[in-house]
């Protein structure tokens, strides 16, 4: 016959003093997060069940493109301020192909949130 349990978890095994230096560690990792979040300049994500789908699909799709966008912009201007016998080179002409395929996703990436 199995023994009756004395903890409804395993954490509720741990003494009181471990559980809340876990939940304190929890919370400083969420505030670091939440920081690193508003020095780049992104939102914080709201809470999927206060928002419908489509309007969050779209705003992560937003998300997307406006990173892909500065993705594209930097490897463009990278590209532009390296000398010309650089900008020669295969890795030069291989950077310019990975910008085309960025434009390219970027375009089919709007064309999904016109819809």
């Amino acid at each position: 016959m199995p023994q009756e349990r004395k903890f409804d978890s395993n954490a509720l095994k741990q003494p009181v003093s471990k559980r809340s230096e876990r939940a304190a560690y929890r919370r400083r990792r969420e505030a670091a997060h939440a920081e690193q979040l508003r020095v780049k300049g992104l939102p914080a994500l709201p809470a999927p069940s206060q928002i419908p789908g489509r309007v969050r699909w779209r705003s992560a799709i937003e998300n997307a493109s406006e990173l892909l966008a500065q993705t594209a912009t930097e490897m463009r201007d990278y590209h532009d301020d390296r000398s010309e016998r650089w900008q020669e080179t295969p890795r030069a002409e291989g950077l310019l192909e990975q910008i085309d395929a960025l434009e390219s996703l970027l375009d089919d990436l709007r064309a999904l949130n016109d819809e």
